[in-house]
């Protein structure tokens, strides 16, 4: 990440601010701390703060930034700032060896954090002693019908095949191998607008079910197999075209912070209200961000 990305989630300090809380609830003088995707360090600065002994913070991006700052606030004799990927990083002498593993590693929806919750779980088995605290232990995911036009992927698909189409009329080429590229990937500029709060802008959507329990990832206990599909009853008629997912992080029962994300129905459907649907969730789901509508009843 750049300074500036940096910069800008810290300014959505409503979302870091009850993590402080938190780590001054569970970090206390002695323990050792390791701070997983520490980022600029700040999860890393308030464990010092809370009284840890020594924080360990890891991750992929360049790390200068953050000892920067452990140095300008008089706390780098007692963090190691890192620059590895967490998925290979390792210290053999310090395995099971402390007392608080903080994991803000996650991507706000769940068909990308099925893999960072495999990460934490390795970690936590790598690294965290047998009392041991993981932050957050436990992350939720909620899904919601909607009727979304601007979010529409048969509308999109079309528009782009269009495109492709002209374009190859003017370059005399084919060009269906760039129209399967573009697809073959979700890419920034087709999911919605966020709010400066850094949450979705709803304000084109229309929700038609209300939050429907999809997954739950609980480090207290054994990890869960991911879910293959999903089950929405839809409360007022319209296009179900796309799913609103909410994530929430929480610790101890304390909600940390909520997200948002979307994925897309392959097959749109005039829902019904009172009617049950069923979402298949493969392969292209993950690959692509687009789930299929099998049955409703």
């Amino acid at each position: 990440m750049t300074p500036y990305q940096h910069l800008n989630l810290l300014r959505h300090h409503e979302r870091a601010l009850p993590l402080r809380s938190m780590i001054r609830d569970t970090v206390h003088p002695g323990m050792k701390v390791l701070d997983a995707g520490c980022g600029v360090g700040l999860l890393a600065m308030w464990s010092i703060d809370a009284g840890a002994d020594r924080v360990v913070g890891v991750d992929v991006d360049d790390v200068s930034l953050a000892r920067r700052l452990a140095t300008e606030n008089g706390m780098a004799s007692r963090i190691d700032f890192i620059q590895a990927d967490l998925w290979n990083f390792d210290l053999p002498a310090e395995r099971n060896t402390f007392d608080a593993l903080l994991a803000m590693v996650y991507l706000n929806d769940p068909r990308r954090d099925e893999g960072q919750a495999k990460l934490v779980f390795a970690l936590k088995q790598k690294f965290l002693a047998a009392r041991g605290s993981v932050v957050p232990n436990c992350v939720r995911y909620y899904a919601r019908a909607c009727e979304w036009p601007q979010q529409d992927h048969k509308t999109r698909q079309a528009r782009l095949q269009a495109d492709v189409t002209d374009l190859e009329g003017r370059y005399a080429l084919k060009l269906q191998g760039l129209c399967a590229a573009v697809s073959a990937q979700p890419w920034a500029p087709q999911f919605p607008d966020r709010r400066p709060d850094g949450r979705l802008d709803l304000s084109q959507a229309r929700l038609l079910s209300d939050p429907e329990r999809f997954a739950e990832i609980d480090y207290t206990k054994d990890p869960a197999p991911c879910a293959s599909s999903l089950e929405i009853q839809a409360d007022v008629p319209g296009i179900f075209n796309t799913i609103v997912w909410t994530q929430e992080l929480w610790f101890e029962e304390r909600l940390i912070f909520s997200n948002e994300s979307v994925s897309w129905i392959v097959n749109p459907h005039l829902a019904r209200s009172g009617s049950k649907y069923t979402i298949r969730l493969d392969a292209a789901w993950r690959e692509r961000n687009l789930a299929t509508l099998v049955e409703g009843r």
